[in-house]
């Protein structure tokens, strides 16, 4: 797998090539670093990378906006964003941006290897410190429960179905990034309403701004 590394701090890509690189269990090359959003676009499409590993808050242009050029012109090379801030408004942004991973920079060294290979699959990662936030949903035809223990029973693919899905994403999309059939979103969206106890779109958004509330 060919990588691109795009932060502003020296020190982190550095110590990113070297994790990688030295990883035995990963087939990863560095083939180049962008220390700017603008630099990262310009790379990428130079070396058209497998993945970019992008930091969010970096000069003349920020990560999410060069991971949204990037998907667009490189719709095969995927991105993992890096990010100090675990609000989920980036998360967000990043993931409409077309972001396959968000990972918080503190977990970055202990996160990154299982991230890439999530990504690789085809799947969407995010960084175990993102924080869900333990709540109470009420409907008006049941009782107060705890949505956060019913969010953590869905299934890692229903998850990623949800994230998708509360964000905006319409079944062909989702189909699209996730590489599986519209017909097998509509299960997974079948599923997610059963165990959330969600009736329509707007309980799933409900749903989502309280678990990723801080």
């Amino acid at each position: 797998m060919k990588i691109l590394l795009a932060d502003d701090h020296t020190i982190v890509r550095n110590g990113l090539r070297s994790l990688l690189e030295n990883d035995l269990e990963l087939d990863i090359k560095v083939i180049g670093e962008a220390e700017n959003g603008l630099q990262a676009v310009q790379k990428a499409e130079e070396l058209c990378p497998d993945l970019v590993i992008m930091d969010i808050m970096m000069s003349e242009m920020d990560g999410i906006q060069a991971t949204d050029i990037i998907r667009k012109r490189l719709p095969k090379t995927e991105v993992i964003i890096l990010s100090m801030y675990s609000n989920a408004s980036y998360v967000k942004r990043a993931i409409k941006a077309g972001a396959k991973g968000f990972i918080i920079k503190d977990d970055a060294f202990n996160e990154i290897q299982n991230a890439i290979e999530e990504v690789s699959r085809g799947k969407l990662y995010l960084s175990p410190s993102f924080p869900y936030t333990k709540i109470s949903f009420r409907k008006s035809n049941i009782e107060t429960e705890d949505i956060y223990d019913k969010f953590n029973k869905l299934t890692p693919r229903e998850k990623e179905v949800f994230m998708l899905t509360a964000i905006g994403n319409s079944r062909q999309q989702i189909s699209e990034k996730l590489y599986i059939s519209m017909k097998t979103v509509d299960q997974h969206r079948k599923n997610i309403k059963d165990k959330l106890d969600a009736d329509s779109q707007s309980d799933i958004i409900k749903i989502y701004q309280y678990i990723t509330q801080k």
